[in-house]
């Protein structure tokens, strides 16, 4: 089930056990705030704010497609925004890092606890 910011933010304020009723306002639109302030924090760096080191594999996004590749050196580059991708360079916009296996799995923590649930 999808929420908005607001029926979240009405639980969340529902939830505080030591408030006072009249906080729940207050509740209410600093729950939603952050809620704005999350929703804005995209894990995507743009190339034009910081690059990944030479040959560190990254997931990287071209404007059009979603790929795992990494900068190549110089000789081989179009410009500094140039990465590899088969034996092709492609310039993206933007790229992550990999993320581990550890924080794949935390991540999905509330996930992988409904199916451990569901199988018991």
């Amino acid at each position: 089930m999808k929420q908005t910011a607001e029926e979240a933010a009405r639980g969340y304020s529902n939830d505080c056990r030591n408030r006072q009723r009249h906080c729940e306002p207050y509740c209410i639109v600093d729950f939603i705030s952050g809620a704005e302030w999350q929703s804005k924090q995209s894990p995507w760096i743009s190339v034009e704010d910081k690059l990944p080191s030479l040959n560190q594999k990254v997931i990287v996004y071209n404007g059009k497609q979603i790929y795992i590749s990494h900068r190549t050196e110089k000789d081989y580059a179009k410009d500094a925004n140039s990465f590899l991708y088969g034996l092709q360079t492609y310039n993206v916009v933007a790229w992550m890092p990999i993320p581990s296996f550890d924080e794949i799995l935390y991540a999905n923590r509330d996930m992988l606890e409904r199916i451990k649930e569901k199988g018991d």
